[in-house]
């Protein structure tokens, strides 16, 4: 089948308008109310899919074997997150901490650079270079059935075992597990992935199924903790996030321009849409209400895809001039 597989691109363009839901819903969720606690749970499979995703697109590109050695592998694969990343930490930088009157030192400025510690969000491109670095043993691991399953039987026990035994085994690297798993989920999904579609669609009632389930479970929990359960990495949205990434496998699902665009340009909506979000939190006041929360909800939304299409078109832009001025420059020399 062709590399290009446009159900993720609906999955991908919707896990980006969860990231956005996560952030917009965040302070209801705080507040307890009912409908933000509910939307902020069900939309954390995004960092999950992004992750399950990241691995699915390096393995069916066979990114690694087209390039000459490891070296040359992982700066393509730098040179394509960190321009950008460099950019919005600068922005954040100025913004969260030296507009904001807190200085900051050389020292932790290169720390905060290196764990996306210039705002919350960041955290996920430091992430995604790790786990390009270790792509290589991914490969290994999931070319290999029996280490393979080792590793999602571990991963399955100690991801469930705060709930039945009272701790978590490996607690300071569960987050992290839990990120590997996926990446490494998408690795394995790619190898045969025609085959893996065909045989998921034979089954396709026990994915709507399973998916109806974990939703139920990851809804009742963050209801009964009133939103104090709330971690993208515990095993309720796990499971129910890869539910979701099979049941758009199964589908079928037509090329949608607005997807497309959408999951064109996540990686970019990502860095940059917590802008608008913190300006729409700092001028809007949060309602009460279900009805207040769906309009002040679906009014940030749409303010932020506004200001994240605007942007878009002004980089374009200045992109587009920039290279403009750069050939009339090569044609006059």
């Amino acid at each position: 089948m062709s590399k290009r597989y446009s159900n993720f691109d609906h999955l991908r363009a919707w896990s980006i308008l969860a990231v956005i839901i996560i952030h917009l819903t965040a302070p209801l969720a705080k507040e307890q109310a009912p409908l933000g606690i509910v939307l902020n749970q069900l939309a954390r499979f995004a960092v999950p899919s992004f992750l399950v995703l990241s691995g699915w697109g390096l393995d069916i590109t066979d990114a690694f074997d087209r390039s000459d050695h490891y070296l040359d592998y992982l700066w393509t694969r730098i040179k394509k997150v960190w321009p950008d990343y460099l950019i919005w930490s600068l922005v954040y930088a100025l913004t969260h901490f030296i507009l904001a009157g807190h200085p900051l030192t050389i020292k932790q400025s290169l720390v905060y650079l290196l764990n996306g510690g210039f705002s919350y969000h960041l955290y996920f491109v430091p992430l995604i270079t790790g786990l390009y670095i270790l792509y290589p043993a991914f490969v290994y691991l999931t070319n290999h059935p029996g280490l393979y399953t080792a590793f999602n039987l571990i991963f399955i026990f100690q991801h469930i075992t705060d709930d039945y035994l009272g701790y978590i085994p490996f607690d300071l690297l569960q987050d992290y597990y839990t990120y590997a798993f996926c990446f490494a989920f998408g690795i394995w999904l790619s190898h045969d992935f025609e085959a893996k579609i065909h045989y998921l669609k034979r089954g396709k009632h026990w994915a709507y199924g399973a998916l109806f389930t974990f939703t139920l479970f990851t809804v009742f929990e963050s209801l009964e903790s009133q939103g104090a359960v709330s971690a993208t990495t515990r095993p309720f949205v796990t499971f129910y996030a890869l539910c979701l990434i099979l049941c758009f496998m199964v589908t079928d699902l037509k090329p949608n321009r607005f997807f497309s665009y959408l999951s064109k340009y996540s990686y970019f909506i990502y860095l940059s849409h917590v802008c608008m979000v913190e300006v729409i939190e700092a001028f809007i006041k949060l309602p009460n209400g279900w009805m207040g929360t769906s309009l002040y909800l679906g009014a940030s939304l749409l303010l932020v895809l506004i200001f994240e299409f605007a942007l878009i078109y002004l980089v374009k832009g200045i992109k587009g001039w920039i290279n403009n001025n750069n050939e009339r420059k090569s044609t006059l020399s």
